[in-house]
């Protein structure tokens, strides 16, 4: 069981060939954003005309002297976005953001009976918290979108800007985050060892 979920969840690292598109599909924040200092607002990381998508693997990097991502599940050990609609909840191998290093990495895929997603729709809802006044870009350091049969979908990231702006107007949380109910956590499975720990050899009894 471990090895086959092991093979999903990594299955959009594995080189494949490119779904061809009319146009590549596009990852990113279509909008600039604005959050005051000290307050928290919702950044949707959104995709639009894709066909038959099935999986992603997505890392996005700011700047961590100027926002922080915010943990949306204390529950789980680490600090996490909120999944979007866009997709059905799946199996996930990453939802991690390092406020350090600056970056949050993002890979699941669906799992039958879910279908294919085309269309537009957000893949993930990263909550910053504005530090200090400046702006951050929101780049798209790495990207790669796959089919149901593993084959890697054309696709191009945008990056967008979060500016922390004294006097910026306080925004509710308001872009829904999806219920995480069938999600299969792929980073929790531990596998077994396939060699044997080395046999002590016995001490020898004293006459």
């Amino acid at each position: 069981m471990f090895s086959l979920l092991l093979v999903l969840g990594l299955m959009l690292t594995i080189v494949h060939p490119v779904l061809a598109q009319d146009t590549p599909a596009e990852v990113g924040v279509f909008d600039p954003i604005e959050v005051a200092p000290g307050e928290v607002v919702q950044v949707p990381i959104s995709i639009r005309n894709v066909l038959d998508l099935y999986g992603v693997d997505l890392t996005i990097e700011f700047d961590p002297a100027l926002v922080q991502v915010e943990d949306v599940d204390p529950s789980m050990s680490g600090v996490q976005a909120a999944l979007g609609e866009f997709l059905d909840p799946g199996l996930l191998l990453f939802n991690t953001a390092d406020n350090t290093a600056g970056t949050y990495h993002f890979v699941m895929a669906q799992y039958n009976p879910s279908e294919p997603k085309s269309g537009q729709g957000v893949v993930v809802i990263v909550t910053f918290k504005g530090l200090k006044e400046g702006t951050t870009p929101l780049t798209i350091s790495a990207l790669k979108l796959a089919s149901r049969e593993g084959i890697e979908i054309a696709s191009a990231g945008v990056d967008g800007t979060l500016s922390v702006v004294v006097g910026a107007p306080i925004q509710a949380a308001t872009l829904p985050g999806v219920q995480t109910t069938g999600l299969v956590f792929l980073n929790t499975f531990t596998p077994t060892p396939t060699t044997p720990p080395p046999t002590a050899t016995p001490r020898p009894t004293l006459a």
